[in-house]
């Protein structure tokens, strides 16, 4: 080796660890992959407001609702996803979900809420890949954003279908 340079075992007089060796500081720093901004740019998603069976309303007007308004609101987003609605028109009920997701607080709500659990049976149950992918996407957004996860949805098994 060079002269001029120490390697960290000599510097110190002594042997390293092998824990000093294997682990750094900078292993104990979490960071997520998925909506990293620094790996991974999503484009935002494009909602077909023409696709919604009812009225679509941006993150602030639902967080500013009533509790009474918000579960009739939250009524009307279930209703297409639990019937026979078709593919498209679902995907596009998930998409307006998925614009509501990454407020915390409506992350909170949607994610306790039977849009929990709905997305987990949709996960389960559809045959279409482009649902379940959007289903799965959606659900997930929500995990990561909410605080709190009920234990109803823990039941269902939603990180397992995930």
């Amino acid at each position: 080796a060079f002269p001029s340079v120490a390697s960290p075992l000599e510097s110190s007089g002594g042997l390293a660890s092998v824990s000093d060796l294997l682990f750094a500081p900078s292993d104990l720093v979490v960071r997520p992959i998925v909506g990293n901004k620094k790996i991974e740019r999503l484009p935002a998603p494009t909602l077909d407001t023409s696709r919604l069976p009812f009225e679509p309303l941006d993150a602030a007007a639902v967080e500013a609702l009533s509790e009474p308004d918000l579960e009739r609101h939250l009524a009307r987003i279930h209703l297409p996803l639990s019937d026979k609605t078709p593919i498209p028109d679902k995907l596009a009920v998930l998409v307006y979900i998925e614009t509501l997701s990454a407020t915390p607080a409506l992350a909170d709500v949607l994610t306790n809420s039977q849009l929990g659990v709905m997305l987990v049976r949709i996960l389960r149950g559809t045959k279409s890949d482009a649902l379940r992918a959007k289903a799965a996407l959606v659900l997930g957004t929500l995990a990561r954003n909410a605080s709190f996860v009920s234990p109803d949805l823990q039941q269902t098994g939603a990180m397992v279908a995930l």
